[in-house]
């Protein structure tokens, strides 16, 4: 990450990675009450080694629960309006790629329900995507981000 004057190194480096943690945390806390309600729902992440993260080594850039990690029928992020809701609008990061991603997999009108219920956050923030187009797209533009800020990440880390 670049040196900034108004936020330290290790500032800049504690929202990096708490932005990583809150994801997982609330995605944890979330699958806890929903035990406690008999339902069953799996921590999952996209972007996996995407951070290096203190002791626990390399952590994934975003984490959600899924019903089935291998075949996921049912998507809960807790914290996917708090975290993209402003990127989701258009001209941010995540609107872009859900365009491409859209384009790319031929599942452009699940693109545009997924940006649409980012951006608007509804739920509380939670977002809940029940459509395995949706889920696709989703977790693919997750995996996209997550190396495009690996990417800039290794590229400020190089430079002098």
């Amino acid at each position: 990450m670049p040196a900034s004057k108004i936020l330290t190194d290790k500032t800049a480096a504690s929202k990096r990675y708490g932005d990583s943690w809150t994801c997982r945390e609330s995605s944890k806390a979330l699958a806890t009450a929903l035990g406690m309600r008999s339902c069953t729902a799996n921590l999952s992440s996209s972007g996996k080694n995407t951070f290096k993260w203190g002791n626990e080594g390399w952590v994934s850039y975003h984490y959600y629960l899924v019903d089935n990690a291998q075949k996921p029928t049912v998507l809960l992020d807790p914290t996917a309006a708090s975290n993209f809701g402003v990127d989701a609008r258009p001209g941010g990061m995540l609107h872009t790629l859900l365009g491409q991603v859209g384009q790319d997999l031929r599942l452009a009108n699940a693109a545009n329900r997924v940006v649409r219920k980012v951006a608007e956050g509804r739920n509380h923030g939670l977002l809940i995507l029940a459509n395995r187009a949706e889920i696709t797209v989703y977790r693919e533009v997750l995996e996209r981000a997550a190396k495009i800020h690996a990417q800039a990440s290794r590229t400020a880390e190089v430079s002098p």
